[in-house]
This record gives C-alpha cells, sequence and structure tokens, in this order.
C-alpha cells in the first residue's frame, strides 16, 4: 500500500466520527437531563408556593365567616378548604385574658379568661396555618410565627371591645365524623354560633392589660405591641398592659366547629 504520509485513513476517520456522535449525543442527553430536572423542581416550587397562596386565602375566608357568625349577621358559616396533603384539627387550647383597672383608683374593673381550640392545618413540612380568636397566623417549622390577619378588635382611645372567640369542637354536629381530617381533597369547615353575651363593660376610663398563653405568643406580641400596648417577653405566655382607653366592654362567643 503506497504511503500516505501521514494522512488520516478512512478508519481514522470512521473513529473521529463515532467519537463525536456519542460527545454530541451526550451533550444532548445531559442538556436535556438538567432542563427536565430542573424543570420539575420549578413546577414543584410553583405548585407548593400555589397551594400555600390558596391556603392561606382559605384561612382569611373562614376568619371572615367566623366574624359573620360573632358579630351576629349570621348563625353559621361554611368554608371550604383544600388540604393539598395536610390535615385539618382543632389544636391545643390557648388562653386569652382581658384585664381592666380604673385610671382614677387603679381598682379592678373586671377581669375574664376564656379557652379556645385554634383551627390548625399542619403542611407535610411541619409548617402550619392557624385560625384562633378572630387572627390568621403562620407558624414556621421552626416554631417562630407571625399574623396574617388581626383579630376584629376595636382598640381607641374613645372605647374598646375586645372579642372572645371561643372555637371548640361541635360533637353534636359531628355525629362519628373524625374530630381531624388529612387527604388530598377539600374539606368543608362548618362553624355555628352557640351562645353569645357580654361578659363585663364599663363607661369609666380603664386601663387594659391582655395576657395571652399559647404556642404562637409571639405574633400576639407583635401585634399589640403594634396597636400601643407595652409587651413584656414572648414566652409560653405573653403579658401585655398600659393602653388607656375611655371605656371598655368584652363580648364572648362560643363557636362550634365541624370537619366534613
Amino acid at each position: 500500500m503506497a504511503d500516505l504520509g501521514g494522512l488520516p485513513t478512512c478508519d481514522d476517520r470512521g473513529q473521529s466520527e463515532v467519537v463525536g456522535y456519542v460527545l454530541v449525543f451526550s451533550v444532548v442527553v445531559l442538556t436535556v437531563a438538567l432542563v427536565t430536572v430542573s424543570g420539575q423542581a420549578a413546577l414543584v416550587e410553583t405548585r407548593d408556593t400555589q397551594q400555600t397562596a390558596n391556603l392561606e386565602a382559605g384561612f382569611h375566608v373562614l376568619a371572615a365567616n367566623v366574624d359573620d357568625v360573632v358579630r351576629g349577621d349570621a348563625p353559621s358559616r361554611s368554608t371550604e378548604l383544600d388540604l393539598s396533603g395536610g390535615r385539618v384539627a382543632l389544636g391545643p387550647p390557648a388562653t386569652v385574658a382581658v384585664r381592666a383597672e380604673y385610671t382614677s383608683n387603679g381598682t379592678l374593673a373586671f377581669e375574664h379568661a376564656r379557652a379556645t381550640r385554634p383551627l390548625v392545618y399542619r403542611a407535610e413540612s411541619g409548617a402550619q396555618l392557624v385560625y384562633a380568636n378572630g387572627a390568621v397566623i403562620v407558624q414556621g417549622e421552626d416554631g417562630g410565627a407571625a399574623m396574617l390577619r388581626r383579630p376584629q378588635v376595636l382598640l381607641s382611645a374613645d372605647r374598646t371591645v375586645f372579642p372572645l372567640v371561643n372555637t371548640t369542637l361541635d360533637r353534636q354536629q359531628l355525629r362519628g365524623r373524625a374530630a381531624s381530617v388529612e387527604r388530598e381533597s377539600r374539606v368543608l369547615v362548618r362553624t355555628e354560633r352557640r351562645k353569645r353575651g357580654v361578659l363585663d363593660s364599663t363607661d369609666a376610663p380603664v386601663e387594659l392589660t391582655v395576657e395571652i398563653t399559647s404556642s404562637r405568643a409571639d405574633a400576639w406580641r407583635t401585634y399589640l405591641e403594634a396597636a400601643g400596648f407595652s409587651c413584656g417577653p414572648a414566652g409560653p405566655t405573653v403579658t401585655c398592659d398600659g393602653y388607656t382607653t375611655g371605656a371598655a366592654t368584652v363580648v364572648r362567643t362560643r363557636v362550634a366547629i365541624s370537619l366534613e
């Protein structure tokens, strides 16, 4: 065979084409895999964000519906929530106490404390959405809490009206249903007013103290400080005082909750 002077033979060119094809194919496969993985991650993140937004909106609607029940515009309301694989149930009791002292002489005008069962949605991650005494609170996996919706408390220098919303499990409506619901479908939360009345009222100037005992006391502390109270450290119980008002009323409403 004639000497080709170092030029590539047909076999060399064939091997180069095969190697080049393999390299190009590998790059294409790797690119498709990276795009697919990143795209799936983005889709999962978008889905989770949308589910969280939907649940937050649902809890705001729930709080507004309970407000209607508390104010007396409606004896009952129903709210549909999409659980998205999480769990909803009534949580451990939290306590709200309101104390009023006359500014003229420092004597006690009234003092009332009531326990309430917050409605708690727990996601698979451990994060929670909570309805409690008119407020909607988000609580992270680390236990930190923030208030997304403030309670319907009237706070002013002239008059304060503080509602105590005593939510409890409605065993009459339950009729064999579970006290909690855990599934990917929707759940209907029924709220019905069972009892309402004024616990105490005074038309004289008073200084108010509010005490919250809850695992989410830090969220209440932030809210009450923004409203004008002076608060101590937020542990399991936070005490906020120093709020002066010309008149004060405490209204208690018992609201029964059932899950369907």
